[in-house]
């Protein structure tokens, strides 16, 4: 697990006044250059490193006001690299359904040859404040998609209307 980022040290000047340093330093300059705080230089060192490990994020996608099933569709990612991703999604209905609703989100991709999929529970609770949050993490074969679809059920003169958003991170190799 990363440790946490320190605190910017606001309490120290960033630069250091010209002065003859020990040569063991890593921070040495010539005589008389100006030079970074170490405590600033340890906190940008510590910050570039965290953005370094962090995971890419390739693609996000917003739909809003959707009213209907969603035929399998590629997350256009381009070409990608075979190896593994972390595909997080987020629906919420927006639009109660008058009587009852029904929602289901699927991600497909293809690992060995093989096309797998991941399937969340369905969403039925049919209030606005219904939400539902899954994160899969999946093994991608080189240059093959990687889709999602949803099922959709909606009953009462009021069609359910809901809101989805997924995100893809490529995580390693």
């Amino acid at each position: 697990m990363p440790r946490s980022l320190a605190d910017p040290p606001v309490t120290t000047d960033l630069i250091n006044l010209p002065e003859i340093r020990s040569k063991a330093d890593p921070l040495a300059r010539l005589p008389g250059a100006v030079t970074i705080q170490r405590a600033w230089y340890e906190y940008f060192l510590g910050l570039t490193t965290r953005t370094e490990q962090s995971s890419p994020v390739l693609l996000t996608t917003a739909l809003t006001l959707q009213t209907g099933a969603i035929a399998p569709t590629d997350l256009p990612l381009g070409t990608t690299v075979g190896g593994l991703y972390r595909v997080s999604t987020y629906m919420r209905i927006t639009t109660a359904a008058s009587t009852s609703s029904s929602l289901t989100i699927t991600i497909g991709f293809t690992d060995g040859s093989v096309n797998c999929i991941f399937a969340g529970a369905a969403l039925t609770t049919n209030t606005t404040a219904s939400v539902q949050c899954n994160t899969f993490v999946l093994r991608a074969d080189p240059a093959s998609p990687i889709t999602y679809r949803t099922a959709y059920a909606s009953v009462g003169a009021t069609a359910m209307r809901y809101a989805l958003s997924v995100v893809v991170e490529q995580v390693g190799a």
